[in-house]
């Protein structure tokens, strides 16, 4: 069995609400805890605001791993923009595991019959009840895009799977994924791990692909998203939370870490009071 296979025969996706729209003007789509995904049945469309801009075309499909807040724009020189948007849960979530996840795919499904059938049933000739496929439709699209972007990412998951299996290195992730907030150091990672300093550092940068206090950044500042989005943490309460001594390092972290503020990742607590509300015609 292969990595990929074997990291995802248990991730299952489960969608939670679904909506088809035409996208006549720009929208702003508000975080959620949970992944959120656009189908293009028809016409063209751009995203932005998840560190690029990208174009959509008819086929395409959006998935945003982490529910981050994000812009949909359709093209005003093109055909009529119909989109099938919706949230989906990962079941189960293995956070160490998503977390190596983009904050952005854009996968290319298909148009032929796909379109037609997620444009509506009418669309395509079909009867109504075919409304009731959608959802698990949408399960295998969405997990069919994050299994594409990570056979064409392959060390993403790759050296993080082997680095679990190492008994050396697995005994450090696991001591950062259990407590991210303390005060590791190359150092005491390394007595975790049951290695020399230099041969921690050494093993863990060949397998994993990036320094060990660069990959317990990255972890921590994932934690300070969730808290900040979902949790509607202040930026000196998500600091405190993720093991920073003050607000202003987290800052200046987080910026380095994720190219935006934290504060621009705030969304008000109105426009995600119902995950739904995101979409038009709630």
């Amino acid at each position: 069995m292969s990595v990929v296979t074997e990291l995802l025969t248990e991730l299952h996706t489960v969608t939670r609400y679904h909506r088809r729209y035409e996208l006549s003007a720009p929208r702003e789509v508000a975080p959620v805890p949970m992944a959120l995904f656009h189908f293009v049945a028809t016409g063209r469309a751009s995203v932005h605001g998840l560190g690029e801009a990208r174009r959509l075309h008819a086929g395409d499909l959006v998935v945003v791993p982490n529910g981050l807040g994000h812009r949909l724009r359709h093209d005003p020189d093109g055909e009529r923009t119909v989109l099938l948007s919706g949230g989906t849960a990962f079941d189960p979530a293995d956070p160490a595991a998503l977390a190596l996840l983009p904050d952005l795919l854009v996968v290319p499904v298909g148009e032929g019959w796909l379109g037609p059938l997620l444009a509506g049933p009418e669309a395509a000739n079909l009867p109504p009840h075919t409304a009731a496929m959608v959802p698990a439709l949408m399960d295998g699209l969405v997990g069919h895009a994050i299994r594409v972007w990570l056979l064409e990412h392959p060390r993403a998951l790759r050296g993080y799977a082997a680095a679990l299996r190492d008994d050396h290195l697995g005994r450090a992730l696991d001591s950062m994924h259990r407590h991210p907030t303390r005060p590791w150091t190359v150092a005491s990672l390394a007595a975790q791990a049951r290695l020399s300093r230099s041969e921690f550092a050494q093993r863990f940068t060949d397998q994993v692909g990036s320094t060990p206090m660069a990959y317990l950044t990255g972890l921590r500042m994932r934690l300070a998203t969730d808290l900040i989005v979902h949790e509607r943490l202040s930026t000196a309460e998500a600091a405190a939370a993720t093991g920073y001594g003050s607000a202003v390092a987290f800052s200046r972290a987080y910026k380095r870490a994720t190219g935006r503020s934290a504060e621009a990742t705030r969304r008000p607590r109105a426009a995600r009071s119902r995950v739904a509300g995101n979409l038009p015609g709630a």
